[in-house]
């Protein structure tokens, strides 16, 4: 039995096509009571043979695999895989009315589904209208953009320590980029959410671990192929939070998240197990993403080396003008905090290369369950269907955006520019953090968290490719839908300390 098991999970866990069947099925798009033949549903893409359906073809080239179904079949198809039926939607007009029509389109039943059955909260508490009614609004207003700046603060102090010990650690030295960006960065955005003497280096094996089949968890496998994972969650990252949790409170030390979870949950009679796994799954929602845009932000940059010259040149110049302002402060890895938050608006190509970045780099479905009988782009759906709104064939339509599949540094400085399809307006022509009531409610964090990165390591050092071992990564496309395409591969870099 233990050796079938083994291979299912070394199956399951290593092969991308199956990881990308796992992943298109994992959306939480429960399969429909049967292959329904109305004519008034949508299209179904064809497929050969029952179960597997479109699974191949769509985890050869996911890109390739809806640009041709859209072509086909029009903005709203039918794809079976794995055994599930799911619904897409890719018009950009279709999702937008899909993200505007809360009352037949909602979101929050999927949102505690995944609360309880990926983040383990306790079903009492995940399904309870508290948490929707009380704690959900509370964490939505600490992350609102006028809340943030302490937050900000804290990991712009936290990154520029990181930054400064890894450089000194590897200057001169061939270095894997992701040694040097992700623990950094890790570590900073834990400590700045959830306080000083959070142990985020100590969370980060399980934390990983978990995030690295996380496409797998939200499939809701059978629990002996996703254990590992499970374990790691349960015993790694909840565990740490619960022992946290009673630390912070006989130190009576509270960040604005630490402080509202506690509350709330103390409030409503939640246990420390429970809020534990809710400051878990924060904890998976600042790490799992802006991280691995900083990381691919960068390698963009390294790829093309004159937009690397100009973003330097960018800094340079707000940084000139800093230091003319404040000539009796020394600028250093102390000072570089300030120095960011008050030359915040001195950097339009930095800010455009993280939307760049985001539109080439994220793969986000965003799914709703229909809430009464309904007709919708021309066909009739049920209730307890699901629609899934793939907004990355958006990003990469030729007629929205020029060039979709290259790397343009300023395509977003003009923020003005209109864009179009079909001789229509798009005006949610780039959605990286998905849109409507399940947008991401970090956005204005996570931009500014990975502005900041990239200033403080370009004010500190300069960096590039090691050119006796030049490889590059490439999108790891089978985990399409969750976010941030995480890099399959590395590159070697060498960094130095600036003057």
């Amino acid at each position: 039995m233990s050796s079938i098991k083994d291979l299912v999970q070394a199956q399951v866990t290593e092969h991308p096509v199956l990881a990308t069947v796992l992943l298109a099925s994992a959306l939480l798009a429960t399969e429909y009571a049967s292959s329904r033949s109305d004519s008034r549903s949508p299209p179904w893409v064809p497929y050969w043979f029952p179960w597997v359906g479109s699974a191949v073809s769509l985890g050869r080239d996911p890109d390739a695999f809806f640009k041709n179904a859209e072509a086909k079949f029009g903005p709203v198809f039918r794809v079976k895989a794995a055994g599930k039926n799911m619904t897409y939607v890719t018009s950009p007009a279709l999702i937008s009315a899909i993200y505007r029509d809360t009352r037949t389109f909602e979101f929050i039943t999927i949102r505690k589904t995944i609360s309880e059955e990926v983040f383990s909260t306790p079903k009492h508490v995940a399904m309870s209208s508290e948490l929707s009614e009380i704690y959900f609004p509370a964490h939505h207003r600490i992350l609102a953009p006028t809340n943030i700046g302490p937050i900000l603060h804290r990991y712009a102090g936290h990154i520029s320590q990181q930054l400064s010990t890894k450089i000194s650690e590897t200057e001169g030295a061939s270095t894997p980029l992701i040694d040097l960006v992700i623990m950094p960065a890790y570590v900073a955005a834990a400590k700045a959410f959830f306080g000083e003497r959070f142990p985020a280096t100590r969370s980060y094996p399980p934390f990983f671990k978990f995030n690295d089949a996380f496409h797998l968890l939200v499939a809701n496998l059978p629990r002996f192929i996703t254990a590992g994972p499970r374990e790691a969650w349960s015993q790694g990252v909840i565990q740490l939070f619960e022992s946290y949790i009673r630390d912070v409170r006989e130190a009576g030390e509270y960040t604005e998240l630490i402080n509202a979870t506690l509350s709330i949950g103390d409030s409503l009679g939640w246990t420390d197990h429970a809020l534990a796994t809710m400051l878990g799954s924060d904890l998976w929602a600042m790490e799992a993403n802006a991280i691995w845009a900083v990381y691919w932000f960068i390698v963009l940059l390294l790829q093309h080396p004159e937009d690397l010259r100009r973003v330097n040149a960018e800094i340079d110049s707000a940084r000139d003008k800093w230091t003319s302002a404040h000539s009796n402060s020394p600028f250093n890895a102390s000072s570089l905090p300030q120095f960011i938050a008050d030359s915040a608006d001195q950097f339009p190509l930095i800010t455009s290369g993280i939307l760049e970045t985001l539109r080439l780099r994220t793969s986000s479905f965003s799914i709703r369950r229909v809430t009464t009988p309904t007709e919708f782009g021309g066909y009739k759906f049920d209730v307890d269907d699901q629609l899934i709104c793939n907004t990355r064939i958006i990003h990469m339509d030729e007629e929205i955006h020029e060039r979709p599949y290259d790397f343009v540094l300023d395509r977003y400085v003009d923020g003005g520019k209109k864009y179009t399809k079909n001789g229509s307006p798009v005006p949610n022509h780039t959605l990286p953090f998905g849109g409507g009531v399940s947008i991401c409610e970090g956005r204005h964090f996570a931009q500014a968290e990975i502005k900041t990165f990239i200033v403080t390591l370009l004010s500190l050092a300069t960096i590039e490719v090691d050119t006796r071992n030049e490889r590059w990564p490439t999108p790891a496309m089978e985990r399409v839908g969750v976010g941030l395409i995480s890099p399959k591969g590395d590159v070697n870099v060498i960094v130095r300390r600036r003057n």
